[in-house]
């Protein structure tokens, strides 16, 4: 059977990817990521007033969808 990850990196120089949550279809799997993103999206635009520009959306940070496959 296969399922599907969404994984997320919060910091792509220091750390590595986290599972987020497990889909039985990629759609599904798409969707969590994208809502994930759109959380994350908003934190940085209430931070960018606050530092004015010092970075851009997503610097640091990733986001995937994996397939993978269930074992007995």
């Amino acid at each position: 059977m296969k399922i599907y990850a969404f994984l997320y990196n919060s910091s792509t120089e220091e750390s590595s990817y986290a599972t987020m949550s497990l889909h039985r279809s990629k759609e599904g799997a798409e969707k969590a990521m994208n809502e994930h993103k759109e959380t994350e999206y908003k934190k940085w635009k209430a931070m960018e007033k606050k530092y004015k520009g010092a970075s851009f959306f997503g610097m640091w940070q990733d986001w995937a969808v994996e397939e993978m496959e269930v074992l007995d």
